[in-house]
This record gives structure tokens, sequence and C-alpha cells, in this order.
């Protein structure tokens, strides 16, 4: 797979996840990756997956490519960051918030990508709503950037 030097976010929820189970009783990585195999992919294409309960899932490595994002070039220069859930229907959880907001702190160690870097599904051209009509992106931002300096 090719390397990959991250230098944005971009962020879904897995509405629609074929017909995986994701009902917080197993592994959510793996029925996303044979959700994802399922459509002629060679696997996840998210780094990193919020489960509702606040539980973190890996999917592939920081330095690896995406398969989450083909618009505006995203997979070649975003981590891809899924949240367990339709954000159609309900919003993140307190829990899936806190810890993305822990994981993101991480990201900005590690790769110094700021909070207005983070984008929804949709901002970078999907045609869909992802990550859901529910998930206010400029709020998200906003949350990163401020917890960036606590």
């Amino acid at each position: 797979m090719a390397s990959l030097r991250p230098t944005k976010v971009v962020i879904h929820t897995l509405g629609f996840v074929g017909s995986a189970d994701i009902d917080g009783d197993g592994d959510a990585v793996d029925d996303v990756d044979e959700w994802h195999k399922s459509n002629g992919w060679n696997g996840i294409g998210y780094h990193v997956l919020f489960r509702q309960n606040g539980e973190i899932e890996y999917g592939r490595s920081e330095t690896t490519k995406g398969a989450h994002c083909k618009d505006m070039g995203m997979n070649s220069k975003a981590l891809g960051a899924a949240f367990e859930g339709h954000g159609d229907h309900e919003p993140w959880t307190v829990h899936q918030t806190q810890q993305f907001l822990n994981w993101f702190k991480g990201v900005n160690e590690r790769w110094g990508i700021e909070g207005d870097d983070i984008l929804g599904h949709r901002e970078a051209g999907a045609p869909k709503t992802c990550p859901g009509t529910l998930i206010d992106c400029d709020k998200v931002r906003s949350l990163a950037t401020r917890f960036l300096t606590l």
C-alpha cells in the first residue's frame, strides 16, 4: 500500500454498512473491513473508528494511504476517522467526542494537523450528507482547536 504523510482529517459516520452488523457486540473494525472487502476494496479504508461507548479501534496505519474519501484526493493526504452510528439520525456520543479530541491531540503532535484541517466527508465533495446532518463540522473544528490549547 502507498505511504501517507497526512495533512488533514476527514470525518465519517457509519450510516450505511452494507450487511455488516455494527451493533456494539463485536469488533466494528472487522465488520467494516469485511464490508469494504465486499465492495472490492483491499480492506478497511479508515485509520480509526470511534465506537459509541468510547472505545477506539484502529484500521489502517496512519502512514498508509486511506480508502475513505477519493474526492479532492483526500485518500492521499487525509486520515479517515469513522464514527459508529448514523449522523443523520443521532449526533456523536459524549464518549465519542471526548475520545476523538484525545486522539486528535496526538494527531496534532505527530503530524501538525490543526483543527481547521478537519473536514466532513461531504465538505470534501462527497455527494452525501456524511458525516451526517446532525454533525456540525464547524463545531467539530472549533472544539478541536480549543482542545489543543488546554
